[in-house]
């Protein structure tokens, strides 16, 4: 009964992820203008445009497929999902929440709402990292899923402690450039280069455990 309970509300959740945007389109389409914006450059300035059906398209689709990582448990060579089958779910649904939630502020922003879209979806962004950041020690060891590097996937060990340390570096690194967003006027890419040292470094540091264990071996 419990796992069917849950199984409901992960299915309710893909569905308005998944309906939002287009009920929203729908709504709103005589309102939209003939082109939406779908790509933001450095600066948070809108540079592509796509003609709104297939705006809606392109962000239906992306969530369909994000949903669609669910099925990779089935062909992954390790077949061990079952071990950490809730933060992988966590992590799936809450990344299709953000790409939903940025489909629904890019219409009604473009159907004239006024505010900010870039700041709008960068905070979005932050906070789906720190959720993230929350399940990444749960993980273990897969071939689609988390941080994928040669020296993670050869060693449980350093899968382990790196997704560790990764998961506190996501959640303090996106909680930091979060506050200096909307504390002080520091460029963007300022911003986004604090916020890839945080996202990157558990790769580097991977490396370097790895190296360690191998010499001590």
């Amino acid at each position: 009964m419990k796992e069917n309970t849950s199984n409901s509300i992960w299915f309710i959740w893909a569905a308005i992820t998944v309906a939002a945007p287009f009920t929203i389109a729908v709504a709103l389409w005589d309102k939209l203008p003939a082109q939406i914006p779908i790509h933001w450059n450095i600066h948070g300035e809108a540079d592509s445009f796509v003609p709104k059906f297939w705006a809606v398209v392109i962000f239906t689709g992306v969530n369909l497929l994000l949903y669609g990582l669910l099925w990779l448990k089935h062909i992954d060579p390790k077949k061990n999902f079952e071990q950490f089958k809730t933060a992988f779910y966590w992590i799936t649904f809450t990344i299709a929440t953000l790409m939903s939630l940025i489909a629904c502020l890019t219409f009604l922003n473009s159907a004239g709402l006024a505010f900010n879209l870039f700041k709008a979806i960068l905070t979005l962004i932050l906070i789906m990292l720190m959720i993230v950041g929350n399940f990444m020690g749960k993980l273990r060891s897969n071939y689609f899923v988390g941080i994928r590097t040669p020296w993670t996937i050869e060693n449980e060990t350093v899968w382990i402690k790196t997704h560790r340390l990764g998961g506190r570096l996501w959640v303090l690194g996106s909680l930091s450039v979060l506050i200096l967003l909307y504390a002080t006027s520091l460029p963007i890419w300022m911003l986004f280069v604090l916020l890839l040292t945080a996202l990157l470094l558990p790769a580097l540091y991977s490396y370097i455990l790895y190296k360690q264990l191998e010499d001590n071996q």
